[in-house]
């Protein structure tokens, strides 16, 4: 997934809760027993998926945060490393 597509995933599933809480507040003055309920079933399922997406999205972005700062902490490591795997590829390349 490129980052166009996660940014664009993230902001869908923030407007999914938002509109989620409008709805959970609209009906927040019905004494329907099914409608509290499915509200109390919607604000469980809502709970759990925000904090589901916040572990989600803690996980994806530790490899991402760990690699900058190796990167930045080890430079010329990671530039010859890169460049030895420019100079192995190019080498199989050569042979074909």
């Amino acid at each position: 997934m490129s980052q166009t597509e996660v940014g664009t995933l993230r902001d869908d599933l923030q407007r999914l809760i938002t509109h989620a809480e409008e709805l959970l507040q609209a009906t927040a003055h019905s004494d329907s027993e099914q409608v509290c309920n499915a509200r109390r079933r919607a604000q469980e399922s809502l709970s759990n998926f925000r904090s589901a997406l916040a572990t989600a999205q803690h996980d994806v972005l530790r490899p991402v945060r760990n690699a900058d700062r190796n990167v930045h902490e080890k430079p010329w490591q990671y530039m010859a490393l890169a460049g030895s795997a420019g100079l192995v590829v190019g080498l199989l390349m050569r042979r074909q």
